[in-house]
């Protein structure tokens, strides 16, 4: 990453890795001056977005072996899918692992799920070399657990 005339070297890179090969920033530069917005109009900048949106998902379905390409969903970002997940599949009645380690993004969403709604929430410790005891972490498993939220890497 440049800034000016310095190379910049960034260590905080969990969130934000710039991994941008040639292919992806070339397909990104087609899409922004080639398309409209896609289902947004019946005019051939919109159809031809709406047709690349299909064709991505369709290749991402079979990628993944989803069922059906109408099961893939995009998200702007980690947060906003694990909300999207999080108000989709947890109810009052559920249970929800995750850790202490875990970003915001992950801890305020399962602390106001809880408020709203009473699905019980268990976040386990980490050591101080981000190791979870497994111990600890099977035994905050329940008969009503619904979803484990564990963070790979966190900033």
């Amino acid at each position: 990453m440049n800034r000016g005339n310095r190379t910049m070297i960034y260590f905080d890179n969990a969130a934000t890795t710039m991994v941008k090969p040639p292919q992806v920033v070339q397909a990104v530069t087609d899409a922004l001056t080639s398309f409209g917005g896609p289902g947004r109009g019946v005019h051939s900048a919109s159809l031809g977005a709406g047709m690349a949106v299909y064709e991505c998902r369709d290749k991402l379905s079979q990628l993944l072996g989803a069922p059906d390409a109408s099961r893939v969903s995009f998200a702007s970002n980690a947060t906003e899918a694990l909300n999207i997940v999080l108000r989709g599949m947890v109810k009052g009645s559920d249970h929800v692992v995750t850790t202490w380690a875990s970003h915001n993004s992950v801890l305020r969403p399962l602390y106001h799920l809880n408020m709203e709604t009473g699905c019980g929430v268990t976040a386990v410790k980490v050591g101080r070399d981000g190791a979870l005891d497994l111990g600890e972490f099977e035994r905050a498993f329940e008969s009503r657990t619904k979803l484990c939220v564990v963070t790979h890497a966190s900033n």
